[in-house]
């Protein structure tokens, strides 16, 4: 629960020396950085696992078992065969070493410690911005929900504290702390084998150097010219972690892997729901706007000083929001310094010499006890994580293979991997990249569409057995098909076997 020591040093020591560590940690901005790691457990206790950390774990499981980095697909029969790197390499280990330790608990732990870090990381970086923790916190609270909502077990979270940890570095070095610029080239080294996000901490770094290129007062809008040595320092550091980033089991590929996904990878952006375009109609979208107005219209009627850095990376967390839904958390954290700042006008600062240290202490107490309290228990959690996914059917094909090949959805080719090994080759997963460089991914959204070329597309493929969700207008088709026979169903999937006497080959 400690922050840093600047969010609660206090003006004059009066004390014996070997308590001040004692009264950062029960200090009211502790307190407050407390009640929102509370509310980060709110938000995940639901636990909701991505559809892509399964392939994910399995992907992990492996590189831990062999020592080896894949180079081609293993895990398809569509694919099979076809140049791949595991780009997220490491986080995948992660996720299968700490679900090898205790298994879905440790994944609830670590989606916590992720958000918490998340959140933690958003009221030190407002903090910095506004000097006042009061700000800082109700700022952070106030993004939550949006940041909130990508709060599920996947590797961008990862990605989003790697950011704030860069985003923090250079605004401590903008306010005179050099030392924190030498942390990036490590972070980057790390960031560059965990998750594509990486290329945020590139853009960023190049807003800070870029806007500081110049002396500008134009209006609200400031920007003041860096030093000749501060200059050398951020181009050295920059260059120490482009160095950084090249330093992968896969050499430079994994640099270039969010160039060849921004394109060459047109119907990944276009057809997966989370690269699409942020709906308005929903809450989030609806949070979003109300945001962005309250923020425009505050700053009209205030006109505070704006830093060129920080209008940009604003203006380009805006953009990418509206046009990737996914990028709701680089909204919340680019907005909540903003915030405080502008929340700082009116929020009285944090004073340490009234600080009531004891009350403090108690009152954290309670708040770490409250999240014991609604910690979800282990059943809940084996329970919650494959509810989403075809867990039943799962069962049914362990106790009654079928003949392959198997035609199963993307969101569940992963947890298919799982939970019937990787022997078992799927027709499609969340490695949407290979799938749409060699064809079958756009064959897929036919297939699902109910496209005319259907039952020539299953054939194609040679496709034995179907594993849909249930009501989907394919399994619709299926089930009124003179070749095709229902054997399982529940409430999530319906699983279809091809009849004898319909072999499904596709002949010229």
């Amino acid at each position: 629960m400690a922050i840093p020591d600047t969010l609660a040093k206090p003006a004059a020591v009066s004390r014996a020396p070997s308590w001040a560590p004692l009264r950062r940690v029960i200090s009211f901005p502790s307190l407050l950085g407390a009640l929102l790691v509370l509310a980060a457990l709110l938000v995940t206790r639901a636990f909701h696992v991505d559809s892509d950390t399964w392939w994910h774990l399995v992907v992990g499981q492996r590189i831990l078992a062999t020592h080896s980095w894949p180079t081609s697909d293993l895990y398809s029969f569509t694919a099979h065969g076809t140049e791949w790197i595991a780009y997220e390499w490491l986080a995948e280990v992660v996720l299968a070493w700490v679900f090898g330790a205790a298994g879905f608990p440790a994944w609830m732990g670590l989606l916590f410690g992720l958000a918490s870090s998340i959140t933690l990381l958003t009221y030190t970086y407002a903090y910095l911005r506004c000097r006042n923790p009061k700000a800082a916190f109700v700022a952070t609270a106030l993004v939550l929900p949006l940041a909130g909502v990508w709060f599920t077990l996947h590797p961008q979270l990862f990605g989003y504290v790697f950011l704030l940890v860069t985003l923090i570095c250079l605004e401590l070095f903008e306010q005179g702390q050099r030392w924190a610029l030498w942390l990036l080239p490590l972070v980057f080294l790390v960031w560059v084998n965990t998750h594509g996000t990486f290329i945020l901490g590139f853009f960023a770094l190049a807003v800070y150097g870029l806007s500081g290129l110049v002396d500008l007062r134009q209006g609200s809008l400031v920007a003041d010219r860096w030093s000749r040595p501060d200059r050398i320092r951020l181009e050295l550091a920059g260059l120490l972690s482009l160095v950084g980033s090249c330093l992968t089991p896969y050499g430079t590929r994994l640099a270039s892997y969010p160039l060849q996904m921004a394109f060459l990878q047109r119907a990944n952006l276009g057809g997966i729901i989370t690269w699409q375009p942020l709906d308005l109609r929903a809450w989030p979208g609806k949070l979003f706007l109300v945001f962005l107005l309250v923020l425009i219209v505050a700053l009209m009627a205030l006109r505070p000083a704006l830093r060129l850095a920080e209008v940009a990376l604003f203006l380009f967390a805006v953009g990418m929001t509206v046009l990737h839904a996914r990028m709701l958390p680089l909204f919340a954290i680019v907005l909540a310094p903003l915030l405080a700042s502008l929340l700082g006008r009116w929020i009285p600062k944090y004073e340490p010499a009234g600080d009531h240290y004891a009350a403090n202490a108690f009152l954290i107490a309670l708040v770490v006890l409250g999240m014991v309290k609604i910690l979800p228990a282990r059943r809940d959690l084996d329970r919650a994580a494959p509810a989403p996914y075809p867990e039943q059917a799962v069962v049914y094909l362990r106790a009654h293979p079928q003949p392959g090949p198997l035609l199963n959805e993307l969101d569940w080719g992963g947890y298919l991997l799982y939970g019937l090994g990787p022997e078992q080759r799927v027709f499609i997963d969340g490695r949407v990249d290979i799938y749409e460089y060699t064809g079958v991914f756009a064959d897929y959204l036919r297939i699902m569409n109910l496209d005319q070329s259907t039952p020539w597309l299953l054939r194609k493929y040679n496709t034995q057995s179907c594993l849909i969700s249930t009501g989907a207008p394919l399994a619709t088709f299926l089930e009124a098909s003179p070749e095709w026979q229902k054997i399982h169903s529940d409430r999530v999937s319906v699983l279809f076997a091809r009849r004898p006497g319909h072999s499904g080959a596709w002949r010229r």
